[in-house]
């Protein structure tokens, strides 16, 4: 999730990746935390290389102001929202439904940054969320039934964040069909929810505790484990594995350029190569087996694929953000489309057999 700074025309969300259920109860969280700290691992270097091809169809992404897919087939590339249409509005951090039938994505075509919802192919585009605030990073529930999203909760500041402090964005759960959603986090800034595959836990990101840190939320009785511990060190956008066995997620950003990166929303037509400097993880859910798999930084917003093979993510540097994907097992990289330099925020669609898997890389 990325920085809101300056005027409406330099707003662009790019978060920077499952419960079918709405919480029974709408009260706040404020159970115990229990504390994990993953292990640490040896390391080698990774290569970009053409040999390795996920066994995914499309990837989902946002470019510029616009919402768009690849076919990781063929490379072509589809455009599904025209920011000519609402007025020069951002469309942004798109996400697929499980069923791969919907999208939601975050748009300000309303005047403010709103959840909305379409279809695969662009069309029937509807507001979901109507806060006081901005609202962002929407994730599907397994079922498809719910999506939990951010939102900062403020008229005046909702969510914005300076190179100094965050303003305290919390993670909510609405209905897919609308309705009035319900608070899941209430301290420190929380942000970039992640569903588990069966539902019954929510990864998200939060500095309650000091630094930035990946906590898991089980969403039935609110009981929270601290899944990284790195005094210094950022750790952030989680991503379940699509077996549950594993987390991935961004470490290394310092600590006065993580508002700027991860409150809600940043502007990459004018890019800040030193807000950069994270690499890419994966770690048991258990804080065991922890992995590097990148090592070159101005790396984020990590998406597993369904088949379990390896993540997309976005990679950003002097010429812009474009989107690569990392292969679990032997580290090669390769790039997920050419052309515009401000591709962001991946997302793939569910429901493709399960690969190599998290199982398979901490040696479980």
């Amino acid at each position: 999730m990325r920085r809101l700074k300056g005027g409406p025309a330099r707003y662009l969300i790019s978060v920077l990746a499952l419960a079918g259920l709405l919480m029974t109860a709408a009260h706040r969280v404020s159970a115990t935390t229990s504390k994990t700290i993953a292990a640490s691992a040896s390391f080698s270097t990774p290569f970009e290389s053409d040999s390795f091809t996920p066994r995914v169809g499309k990837i989902l992404f946002s470019r510029y102001k616009d919402i768009y897919t690849v076919n990781l087939e063929d490379g072509a590339v589809k455009r599904l929202t025209y920011t000519e249409q609402c007025g020069g509005c951002f469309n942004l951090q798109p996400a697929w439904s499980p069923d791969g039938a919907h999208i939601a994505f975050t748009s300000n075509r309303g005047g403010d940054f709103d959840i909305y919802v379409m279809d695969a192919d662009g069309s029937d585009q509807r507001r979901l969320t109507d806060m006081a605030g901005r609202e962002s990073s929407p994730a599907w529930s397994p079922r498809g039934n719910s999506i939990a999203f951010v939102n900062g909760g403020d008229t005046t500041f909702a969510g914005m964040v300076n190179s100094t402090e965050c303003n305290h964005p919390n993670i909510y759960l609405v209905s897919a069909d609308g309705g009035l959603p319900v608070k899941l986090t209430d301290k420190g800034a929380n942000t970039d929810p992640s569903w588990s595959p069966d539902g019954k836990r929510i990864a998200f990101t939060s500095d309650r505790d000091g630094d930035y840190e990946i906590y898991l939320l089980d969403v039935a009785d609110h009981h929270l484990v601290q899944l990284t511990n790195n005094e210094g060190v950022d750790d952030v956008d989680p991503s379940w594995s699509p077996d549950g066995a594993g987390i991935a997620f961004g470490r290394g950003y310092a600590l006065r350029d993580f508002c700027r990166m991860e409150g809600i929303i940043e502007n990459p037509l004018e890019p800040d190569a030193t807000a950069w400097g994270a690499d890419l993880y994966v770690v048991g859910v258990d804080g065991s087996g922890s992995k590097r798999l990148t090592f070159d930084g101005n790396n984020s917003d990590p998406v597993w694929l369904p088949d379990g093979s390896g993540l997309a993510f976005t990679k950003g540097g002097d010429a812009g953000y474009e989107l690569f994907y990392v292969e679990l097992t032997g580290l090669s990289q390769r790039r997920v489309a050419d052309g515009a330099n401000f591709d962001l925020s991946p997302s793939c669609m569910a429901g493709a057999e399960s690969g190599a898997g998290m199982l398979d890389i901490v040696g479980r």
